[in-house]
């Protein structure tokens, strides 16, 4: 579930991006010879006038990334490829993605330089939108739009396993930002919307020590995203809006595809710069358990119910026709939409 960055309108006093540099390349945040950033990862508490601009800011989230194993390997993918990272003001989440220019839009939410720098709550929200971007990005690199190809509701599926791994990871490389030494970031997802997943990490870990050592302990989070029936609401819905956006825009009759959800591609999903699967044997149980695949939300199942139908319907003088050549033949002269 991508969206293409816009332009978004900007005061004449706003410290940040502007028309004539509106991003930087993620590699060049490691050649800038005035800002010592992995000094300033590691001393995150003298931070109150590190800032001057949106580059120094970028550049901070940079070098912390650089401290957890992981975020390095997933940064390191999107400099090879390419992508690029700015900030702007956005009205639908911490971050987008516009894959066509491959860029990462972070949002700043209007705040300017002084506030990062006084703010460590709001500095490490923009970390943790960072790396959940840089795993997005991952997600795009190695497996792509899968738009057109799975059925509707595999496409729900899919949604579900690819935004449970972003949370997954940005909690694991919060973990590894701890034991680097720069444990903010861990009490900021201690106090977020995340803070069951990463309570339920830490006490997996507290019962077997050496899991730590074991990417499948990732499981454990994994799981702990399903829990939350709320937040299966929410992301169910919110795919359900991007899939009935399809629906309303795509000119042929069914934008979805006739494939299913398989094995091997939830073991893309949820697989680690390394090439492990922290869910390694238990794709299918993925894609079939209720725990995973299930949905409860009346509310939700009525709306993919709608978009089931839209899908199989011919609007013609907004009356619905299931028979195109039925809808010819009673309204000859009329356009047919098709959805």
């Amino acid at each position: 579930m991508y969206v293409e960055y816009k332009n978004k309108r900007r005061s004449k006093d706003d410290l940040f991006l502007n028309d004539e540099q509106d991003t930087q390349l993620l590699i060049d945040f490691t050649n800038d010879p005035c800002f010592s950033l992995s000094e300033l990862a590691a001393r995150s508490c003298d931070i109150k006038k590190a800032f001057q601009n949106e580059k120094d800011l970028l550049g901070w989230c940079y070098a912390c990334i650089q401290e957890s194993p992981v975020g390095a390997r997933l940064s390191e993918k999107a400099q090879l490829k390419k992508w690029s990272v700015a900030l702007d003001l956005l009205n639908n989440g911490d971050y987008c993605l516009d894959p066509e220019k491959k860029r990462i839009v972070l949002d700043h939410n209007g705040l300017n330089i002084a506030v990062f720098n006084r703010s460590s709550y709001f500095r490490n929200r923009l970390l943790s939108s960072f790396i959940k971007a840089l795993r997005d990005v991952w997600h795009e690199i190695t497996v792509s739009s899968y738009d057109g190809f799975f059925t509707a509701e595999d496409f729900l599926k899919t949604e579900r396993v690819r935004i449970a791994d972003i949370s997954t990871v940005s909690v694991f490389v919060a973990w590894e930002l701890r034991s680097a030494g720069y444990g903010d970031m861990w009490r900021y997802f201690l106090g977020s919307d995340e803070s069951d997943m990463a309570v339920a990490f830490s006490a997996f870990l507290e019962r077997s020590p050496s899991a730590q050592f074991d990417e499948s302990a990732l499981s454990v989070i994994f799981d702990q995203f399903f829990s939350d029936e709320d937040r299966i609401r929410t992301t169910d819905n919110e795919t359900l809006d991007y899939m009935d956006g399809l629906v309303q825009a795509n000119d042929v009759h069914n934008p979805f595809g006739s494939e299913l959800l398989g094995a091997s591609l939830v073991k893309k999903l949820t697989s680690l710069p390394d090439g492990s699967s922290y869910m390694d044997g238990q794709e299918q149980a993925v894609i079939r358990d209720p725990f995973y695949a299930g949905m409860t939300d009346p509310i939700n199942q009525a709306y993919l119910l709608h978009i089931m139908y839209d899908l199989e319907v011919y609007m013609v003088e907004n009356v619905p026709f299931r028979d195109r050549k039925l809808a010819r033949m009673i309204f000859p002269e009329s356009e047919i939409v098709s959805f």
